[in-house]
């Protein structure tokens, strides 16, 4: 179940052009900058409330923030990731 929500909304950000804007990256995983991308997901665990997950445009007291305090998400609007072509299980999911 989780897998085909993440497909769609990966399938979504594919028709919004998003991959234009970098591939996914899992911030869990990655360091800041994650490569500039505007496709980030992350397995932050929010206690299975949707109400307290980050929301990556408008960052909350919810938003996960770093050792320092700071917020984690935050990121100057016109540095953007590399155009990558569109994954092929979210293609499939298109069609």
């Amino acid at each position: 179940m989780l897998e085909r929500l993440a497909v769609s909304i990966y399938a979504a950000w594919l028709m919004l052009g998003l991959n234009q804007l970098g591939p996914i990256i899992n911030v869990d995983e990655a360091k800041s900058p994650y490569s500039n991308s505007r496709r980030l997901i992350t397995s932050a665990d929010v206690g299975n409330n949707a109400g307290r997950a980050p929301g990556a445009s408008t960052p909350g007291g919810n938003s996960p923030k770093g050792k320092d305090g700071k917020l984690l998400y935050t990121h100057p609007v016109n540095e953007v990731g590399k155009s990558v072509q569109p994954e092929e299980r979210c293609r499939k999911h298109l069609k």
